[in-house]
């Protein structure tokens, strides 16, 4: 009765683990990332080739800026499907936030991903972000303690 009842039981699982695979749908990895600048303002963007959707799929992320405050973006990277970059800010009066950004492009939802780790500073006390790396769709970084005496 047992022997019966796992070979009834498993092809039922079978039919359902291979629905689940079915509608998987791994990353798009040819993504493009590119930077462009509008006044004190700089904005990543990235966009990749939806072709489910035949269609461009395309968002930023924007630092704004001003004549005493301003952002740099540094190591702006797209490697297996995901985009990462470090944004830094600048100026008299600015917070010296320094911040790690990432996105990636989910084609189950036609949508962009978009996350970032913000590290707060002032103008003793700074964080340094250093090897910025993608591998494997992970992003990986570290920050050390950056301390200025005036």
């Amino acid at each position: 009765m047992r022997g019966l009842l796992f070979a009834m039981s498993f092809p039922a699982v079978l039919g359902l683990c291979c629905e689940a695979v079915a509608g998987f749908q791994p990353p798009l990895t040819a993504v493009q990332a590119w930077l462009t600048t509008n006044g004190y303002a700089v904005s990543v963007h990235y966009r990749v080739y939806d072709s489910d959707l035949a269609a461009w799929k395309e968002s930023q992320r924007r630092y704004d800026g001003n004549s005493l405050a301003y952002w740099i973006v540094q190591r702006l990277t797209a490697q297996d499907g995901v985009v990462a970059w470090q944004a830094v800010s600048f100026g008299q009066f600015s917070s010296y936030n320094t911040e790690a950004g990432f996105a990636t492009y989910d084609p189950a939802r036609a949508a962009w991903l978009e996350g970032a780790r913000v590290f707060p500073g002032d103008a003793a006390l700074s964080r340094v972000i250093s090897g910025l790396t993608t591998a494997g769709g992970v992003v990986m970084w570290q920050v050390s303690l950056s301390v200025s005496f005036a």
